[in-house]
């Protein structure tokens, strides 16, 4: 399961990027979590476990960028995406090391753009284990062991069944 927190200061903003990350993660069937800060002082706190923090470059008047060079500090490796409304920040936003930085307003299809290579990507290096969604259902999960072959999509489909596996895998125990 992919953990992502998006730390902005307007409530409309953050469930825009909310609703662009479901959109995204629901047409891979790749299972996640979002949570939602909207001031700084939570932001700490709620980044302990994250892989993915969306964050705003100003946030009730504190710089994002303090708050991402702050994290980087506390050795957190999450994947930073700069969210902002003003391009002067774009530079010096990299000091806080982004994977990607994203203008807004921006649509579905841009945010996929800019968006689905860098969870493709993440997804590839960390596919020992993932939890895919069980497609037609709203929240059913199941767990992926992705050993020895690689991440598409987050599509898989049994190279044997079900029963097979778990009598072979009783057998190999006895």
């Amino acid at each position: 399961m992919i953990n992502i927190l998006i730390c902005d200061d307007e409530i409309n903003d953050a469930n825009i990027v909310k609703v662009c990350i479901e959109n995204l993660l629901d047409s891979k069937n790749i299972a996640y979590n979002i949570e939602i800060c909207l001031n700084a002082t939570e932001l700490i706190e709620k980044s302990k476990n994250v892989n993915f923090l969306f964050l705003d470059m100003e946030i009730n008047g504190i710089s994002g960028i303090d708050m991402g060079l702050k994290l980087r500090t506390l050795k957190n490796q999450c994947h930073i995406i700069i969210t902002s409304n003003y391009q002067k920040y774009l530079l010096d936003g990299y000091s806080i090391k982004p994977d990607r930085y994203i203008l807004k307003p921006y649509t579905q299809d841009q945010f996929n753009m800019i968006m689905e290579p860098v969870f493709n990507e993440y997804l590839n290096e960390n596919r020992y284990i993932m939890d895919e969604k069980i497609p037609g259902t709203r929240n059913e999960y199941h767990v992926v062991k992705q050993d020895n072959y690689m991440i598409n999509d987050g599509i898989h489909e049994a190279i044997v069944s079900e029963e097979l596996w778990n009598q072979v895998h009783k057998k190999r125990q006895e």
